[in-house]
């Protein structure tokens, strides 16, 4: 059941406000804000609100920000033709404007918080509160600009409302100075706002930033520059990932929900595993919209036929062992379809010839054609409202995770086989509590017939990843944990390509040779044509031009 419901529009704020496609995008906000709102506590509550909506754009976590972290993977493809935008990510065949609407959706939700940020002073409320909503925004603001530095490298630092509309032009300051700035916000917002744990919020406020989510996103960060080069990562960061990391699996507000499954249930949400999501509801406007996007698209089980815009790329279903209960979780691979008139049950099976049949009876194990089911491998079940009746777009009820706790054991892991060279015993349990899980087995009992073992320093890097990308895969995490894991994961995406044929819609329809993508150019995305139009200090990135 949903706790926190964050409107997607500022209803008192935002009725007056017009579009405008510039730097920011929301001159109208500003302006009311800056003197005739912030009076009270209910001000500053809805004003953050709408920080936290700018989370359900269509440009970030259900669009763009899905769209450069899953199709640039192994693990999808698409069933749109080589010369289609998606294939085009699907090779690595990236142009100017490509994933453009995360940067201006980030600036939408930085400036936002700028406005809470540099406005909540004045408001008369409750000293605690109004130290939480700080922590709220500050912790909002970097997630933002944490995700633009790692898309773009640096990037324009807007740390104040805007006052002045006709400034369109912001210098582009260093992946360095970016880097600094996300992680003052976030030590600012676990040290100085008393920021609750997850647990200890009340049942109207689950969904907001907890310290646990900002432990979690600060590991990340630490975690994430020390990957970045010598210009931008700092000695320690890997030693600073651990230390804030272990700290949030000591605290013990979160926890491994025991069963895969369980976690993603529309029945258990906002359980013990989930850190930070965006919450939606099953009402219009308020609800996610990924289903007719990730679904497998001839099913009957849905409120509408699904676009397929995900199909899972076939080396990667079959990479899942037998036991791994992550696998019918993920995919879409059992279903129901009209056979004959009748809704009758269909499960995928990877051995089947793509271009005749991959799907087989679930009553009789007998093969159905592709003029039955045309989807040559499924999509994805995470994150898909199975409730026909009642489910429509924007009216989703899935929340969509953005943080959890089996991302934080596997980032302490991953700091400590860096610090150590190679992994130690406590390495070693992190990892294997994720696998465990996986498995149905009890998380904290070893168990040899499936944990890891034995690996020196790259042996282990290779599990982590391999674990990360089942683990993960439609969180936007790929393209992300990629640029951590470069040298796996370029080869992974290029080994993927093997084998491909422009007519099927199991791999990437072209080839993609691995030194090529290895390029320095491929770590960053290009800034697009009205960016740079509009803000003239704006660079671009290097391999673009």
């Amino acid at each position: 059941m949903k706790r926190l419901i964050i409107l997607p529009v500022l209803l008192t704020l935002l009725a007056l406000s017009a579009c405008h496609e510039d730097f920011l995008e929301d001159k109208a906000y500003s302006i009311i804000t800056q003197d005739n709102y912030f009076k009270t506590a209910s001000d500053a509550l809805t004003a953050v609100n709408g920080v936290y909506a700018s989370l359900t754009s269509d440009n970030l976590y259900e669009g763009d920000l899905m769209r450069l972290n899953e199709y640039t993977s192994e693990c999808v493809t698409t069933r749109l033709s080589v010369a289609e935008a998606y294939s085009r990510y699907d090779t690595w065949k990236f142009q100017t404007g490509d994933f453009s609407g995360i940067y201006n959706g980030s600036y939408r939700l930085i400036e936002r918080a700028n406005q809470v940020l540099g406005n909540i002073q004045k408001t008369d409320m409750q000293a605690a509160l109004k130290k939480r909503i700080i922590g709220e925004a500050s912790f909002l603001r970097a997630l933002a600009y944490f995700n633009l530095v790692r898309i773009y490298g640096g990037v324009p630092l807007k740390l104040n409302p805007t006052v002045d509309f006709s400034k369109t032009s912001f210098p582009r300051a260093t992946a360095a100075e970016v880097y600094a700035q996300i992680i003052s916000d976030l030590n600012y917002a676990k040290d100085s706002c008393g920021m609750p744990k997850a647990s200890a919020y009340a049942a109207a406020d689950k969904g907001r930033v907890s310290r646990s989510a900002i432990q979690a996103l600060l590991g990340k960060v630490y975690l994430t520059r020390a990957t970045e080069g010598t210009a931008v990562a700092k000695d320690g960061d890997y030693q600073k990932a651990a230390e804030i990391l272990k700290e949030c699996v000591t605290e013990n507000d979160r926890s491994l929900v025991s069963s895969y499954s369980n976690l993603w249930s529309v029945t258990n949400e906002n359980n013990s595993e989930v850190i930070f999501d965006i919450q939606y509801i099953r009402k219009a406007g308020l609800g996610g919209n990924l289903t007719l996007f990730l679904a497998t698209n001839v099913t009957q089980e849905l409120y509408n036929i699904s676009y397929y815009d995900f199909p899972a790329s076939v080396d990667f279903y079959k990479s899942f062992e037998t036991g791994d209960q992550r696998r019918s979780v993920t995919f879409h691979d059992r279903m129901k379809v009209k056979i004959g008139g009748v809704d009758t049950e269909v499960y995928y099976d990877a051995s089947g010839d793509p271009k005749v049949a991959t799907w087989r009876r679930s009553d009789n194990n007998d093969w159905v054609g592709r003029s039955v089911v045309s989807a040559s491998v499924p999509g994805y079940r995470k994150f898909v409202d199975f409730d026909k009746a009642n489910a429509r777009g924007n009216q989703e009820e899935p929340n969509y995770v953005i943080l959890r706790y089996a991302d934080v054991l596997l980032m302490l892991a991953e700091a400590q086989n860096e610090i150590n060279n190679g992994p130690t015993a406590e390495a070693y349990n992190y990892l294997n509590m994720v696998r465990r899980r996986a498995f149905g087995k009890p998380v904290n009992t070893p168990d040899a017939t499936i944990d890891y073992a034995g690996l020196d320093k790259q042996g282990f890097r290779n599990a982590l990843y391999t674990e990360r990308r089942k683990e993960f895969v439609i969180e936007d995490q790929a393209w992300f944990d990629g640029k951590r894991f470069w040298d796996i994961f370029t080869k992974k995406v290029a080994d993927e390509s093997v084998g491909y044929d422009p007519n099927l819609n199991i791999r990437p329809k072209a080839p993609i040779d691995v030194n090529e993508i290895r390029q320095d150019k491929y770590k960053l995305m290009p800034f697009s044509e009205g960016q740079l139009e509009l803000n003239k200090e704006l660079t671009q990135n290097p391999g673009y031009n």
